[in-house]
C-alpha cells in the first residue's frame, strides 16, 4: 500500500480516519475518469 509506509508515521494515530478517506478520494476520482472516458465513448 501506498499510504501505509507514506503515512505510516500517521497511520498508528488516524488508521481510520486518513485510511479511510485517503483510499475513498482516490476511488472517486479513479471512477470519475473512467465514467468521463467511457460517456465521450
Amino acid at each position: 500500500w501506498n499510504g501505509k509506509e507514506f503515512e505510516g508515521r500517521n497511520l498508528t494515530v488516524n488508521e481510520a480516519r486518513p485510511m479511510e478517506e485517503r483510499p475513498r478520494r482516490n476511488f472517486n476520482d479513479s471512477r470519475g475518469g473512467f465514467n468521463k472516458d467511457k460517456r465521450s465513448w
